[in-house]
């Protein structure tokens, strides 16, 4: 990639265009028609906050390891939006049937999840709390994944706005949350069974405590759509091949159908 001055706004879109296909590249992000408007826009923005972006990118970005500016645009450019008990009718699911028949089968009673994807992490503490509500919290662990190490920070301090709790009812949110200065935080025993480490799901191989074979029930709800298609198989490929022999995988509505895929 070329040194390009700042100034030039044919240089500036020329720069945002070229930082578009590393990312690409990169994270298996797909952008078209508006979203790639979007995209565009976000990536001169991020330009203009580098003095010689060009330069900054083929410093930083390093062969098969994640770069900070890197992923902070990739953090940009997908939506981190997220609260608990989303999709309630699959969580419903997940809770009346799922969970049970999984426990019930498994001899040590021992349920893994992985949530891919996790954004801010209240998708897999909405299953710690379903786990805790069916008394299978003890043997309990999970696994949250995202490509924004900024996103898993807050995940990890279990702390969120009356916002991430919207169409909770009030008496979930009692039993709980802990309510301090207007910020509810998960009870520490709800946190317990979840660890967050970041992961490329481009890159197509498993986080720490992911392991072949072996997940019970595996959500990447509303992430596939950002990919291309060589990407979508691959991270595919992935999520099935991590299933226990009677595990669950829950996408999003919007997600492409993987029977049309591999």
């Amino acid at each position: 990639m070329k040194r390009l001055e700042a100034g030039s706004a044919q240089q500036e879109l020329l720069a945002a265009d070229a930082m578009l296909e590393l990312v690409r590249e990169q994270s298996g992000l797909t952008f078209s028609g508006d979203r790639r408007k979007h995209a565009l826009e976000v990536a001169r923005r991020a330009i203009r906050r580098v003095e010689t972006m060009a330069g900054a990118l083929d410093a930083r970005v390093g062969s098969g390891r994640e770069a900070p500016l890197l992923e902070a645009l990739v953090a940009e450019l997908t939506v981190g939006e997220t609260y608990f008990f989303r999709e309630p009718e699959q969580l419903r699911f997940i809770r009346d049937s799922v969970l049970p028949a999984l426990a019930s089968r498994k001899g040590d009673g021992a349920v893994h999840v992985w949530s891919a994807g996790c954004a801010t992490g209240e998708e897999p503490y909405s299953i710690a709390i379903l786990l805790h509500e069916l008394g299978l919290m003890p043997r309990a662990s999970i696994v949250g994944t995202d490509i924004s190490r900024e996103r898993l920070a807050i995940a990890a301090r279990g702390r969120y706005g009356a916002w991430s709790l919207r169409g909770v009812p009030s008496d979930v949110v009692r039993r709980h949350f802990d309510e301090r200065d207007g910020r509810l935080t998960l009870k520490a025993d709800r946190r317990r069974p979840v660890r967050f480490t970041p992961l490329n799901l481009a890159a197509a191989v498993c986080a720490p405590g992911v392991t072949h074979g072996t997940m019970d029930l595996v959500l990447c709800r509303n992430v596939l759509i950002y990919f291309d298609r060589p990407t979508i198989e691959r991270v595919a490929r992935l999520l099935l091949g991590s299933l226990s022999e009677d595990g669950w995988l829950f996408l999003g509505a919007s997600d492409p159908l993987l029977t049309e895929m591999l």
